[in-house]
């Protein structure tokens, strides 16, 4: 498919800068570069499957425990795009 997307990243309500954001990540997570979201907390990705998408968002936090280095927070949204006719 190959069509941008626009998605944004919150973290307790608010958009955050500097996600990781990973496309198609069931079916071949590893082909393209994860995304970074910018200032906005946006990140514009391209759509690549009819069917099932699912899309993983990683936001790495400064630890609130002084006993960790850092927390990670994982979201993901998952969708079906119909199939086009041949």
């Amino acid at each position: 498919m190959g069509e941008p997307m626009k998605v944004r990243v919150y973290y307790k309500g608010k958009p955050v800068a500097g996600a990781t954001v990973m496309q198609d990540y069931v079916n071949d997570p590893d082909e393209v570069a994860p995304a970074k979201t910018g200032a906005d907390g946006t990140a514009t990705i391209k759509l690549r499957n009819q069917g099932i998408n699912v899309l993983m968002a990683i936001y790495v936090g400064q630890a609130t425990d002084k006993k960790v280095d850092h927390e990670e927070y994982r979201a993901s949204l998952s969708f079906v795009l119909p199939h086009l006719p041949e």
